[in-house]
C-alpha cells in the first residue's frame, strides 16, 4: 500500500509539474500577447497624437492667415481715413489760409507755455 500511495503521489507530482508548466506557457503566451497589444496601442496614440498636431497646426495658420487679412483690411482703412483727414484739412487751409495761420500760430503759442511750465 505504500508503494501504491508513493506511486499516487509521484504521479500527482508530475501532473502538478506539467500543469504548472503548462500554467507557466499560458502565462507566457498572455505575456507575449500583451506585450504586442501594448505595443500596438502606443503605435496609435503616437499616430493619433501626429493627425492633432496636424489639426492645430493647420487651423492655426489658417486663424493667423485670416486674423492678417483682418489688420491689412483695417490698415488700410485707417489709411484712408488719414488720407481724407488730411485733403479736408488742406482744403480748409487753402480756403482760408490767414485762419489757418493764426490757428497755426495759437497752438504753436500753447505748446510753448506748456513746454515752458514743466522747465520752471
Amino acid at each position: 500500500m505504500a508503494e501504491a500511495s508513493a506511486t499516487k503521489t509521484a504521479a500527482t507530482t508530475v501532473a502538478n509539474a506539467k500543469k504548472t508548466e503548462t500554467d507557466s506557457a499560458d502565462i507566457q503566451a498572455q505575456l507575449r500577447e500583451l506585450q504586442k497589444d501594448v505595443s500596438e496601442l502606443t503605435k496609435l496614440i503616437g499616430e493619433y497624437g501626429q493627425a492633432q498636431k496636424s489639426y492645430y497646426t493647420g487651423a492655426a495658420k489658417a486663424k493667423a492667415e485670416q486674423l492678417r487679412g483682418e489688420a491689412e483690411a483695417q490698415y488700410h482703412r485707417a489709411e484712408d481715413q488719414a488720407r481724407e483727414a488730411y485733403a479736408r484739412a488742406e482744403g480748409k487751409v487753402r480756403e482760408n489760409p490767414a485762419a489757418a495761420v493764426a490757428i497755426a500760430s495759437g497752438v504753436g503759442f500753447l505748446i510753448g507755455l506748456l513746454m515752458s511750465n514743466r522747465k520752471g
